[in-house]
């Protein structure tokens, strides 16, 4: 075997040194590019084609839902996905807008009005959810007690036929609770052991609820479910195009 002479020797070093450098540069930007970041919004970042059989594409006119302050304004508004005061800690929600399908509203409608000759109002922490703002959630906690899997049947938020809620008295105080809202422990559940005062609560903001049309979960004390939720599609309707109905 023939030895190189010393040009082709340099040479060659050069070659393996130059391609060791483009392979580093590559792993480097693979690495990077894959490192998950969820310090903020990316919704671009799933794929909805991968879920498209989940939810129905039907005209934004056309997905039935109303915005609640138009089927009773006394209902109090304070969505925390329109704020960082959530657990994500971002804003994801563009602005506040509380909808609902139309049948859900005036069902909640119903057992403000009963609330209120106890003197107490419904506060929405949240109603309608798209799809794609379901999958961001399932992102930071994938666990199925208090997300639920997008990737399975979704969640009747998607649907606009759930809400998330809590109960004020006449002075906009905060009734006692078990949890704050998206406590993700089990002291959230409705089982788990809470003060007296808690108890009384919850089971009177059960009790009204389940009277007017809404079933609950285990898991979340402040999550109720319309009990025709499962009638209504899974929608994907970002809240710009139904601003742009209003």
């Amino acid at each position: 075997m023939k030895r190189l002479t010393k040009p082709l020797y340099f040479i060659a070093i050069i070659l393996i040194i130059a391609s060791g450098l483009v392979l580093g540069a590559l792993i480097s930007i693979i690495f990077s590019n894959s490192a998950p970041n969820q310090s903020k919004l990316d919704i671009a970042k799933f794929d909805i084609k991968d879920h498209e059989s989940l939810y129905v594409k039907i005209p934004t006119s056309k997905s039935g839902l109303v915005y609640v302050i138009d089927v009773d304004p006394s209902i109090i508004k304070e969505l925390r996905y329109a704020t960082t005061d959530n657990f994500t800690h971002t804003k994801i929600y563009p602005f506040s807008a509380c909808l609902l399908q139309k049948n859900t509203a005036k069902k909640l409608k119903e057992a403000n009005a009963e609330f209120k000759t106890l003197g107490y109002t419904i506060k929405i922490w949240d109603a309608y959810r798209p799809y794609d703002v379901q999958k961001y959630l399932w992102s930071f906690v994938s666990d199925s007690r208090f997300i639920a899997n997008p990737n399975a049947a979704g969640s009747r938020h998607n649907r606009g036929a759930a809400v998330d809620i809590t109960l004020v008295d006449n002075n906009n105080n905060n009734l006692i609770m078990p949890t704050g809202f998206d406590a993700f422990t089990e002291k959230a559940y409705r089982n788990a052991p809470m003060s007296d005062e808690a108890r009384k609560n919850v089971d009177l903001l059960t009790s009204i609820m389940k009277k007017h049309g809404f079933n609950t979960i285990e898991t979340e004390w402040w999550h109720y479910d319309d009990t025709d939720a499962d009638s209504y599609p899974i929608l994907n309707i970002t809240f710009e195009e139904l601003e742009n109905l209003r």
